[in-house]
């Protein structure tokens, strides 16, 4: 399954995005999801922070993360942060 991470920077009018595979698929509607949304969660915020410096920026400079994954053409968010 693959999971997908959107970030906004300080200053930025543009996301970044990424991506990283979970070994499982654990869809939203799966009866499994629970057992591992602080999995997914976690190996995206793992693989965000591996990716942060291929932009020039710093984990300091988000103001907001989204992390999903897609169902055909439709994204189906599983984590959203905004800085306050």
């Amino acid at each position: 399954m693959t999971l997908f991470f959107s970030v906004r920077f300080n200053g930025d009018t543009i996301r970044h995005t990424g991506s990283v595979d979970y070994f499982k698929d654990v869809s939203i509607d799966n009866p499994d999801f629970a057992k591992h949304e602080k999995a997914i969660v976690h190996a995206c915020r793992v693989a965000l922070l591996k990716k942060i410096p291929d932009w020039g920026r710093l984990p300091e400079e988000i103001v907001s993360s989204h992390f999903f994954y897609r169902d055909g053409d439709e994204e189906i968010f599983f984590f959203e942060w905004e800085k306050d």
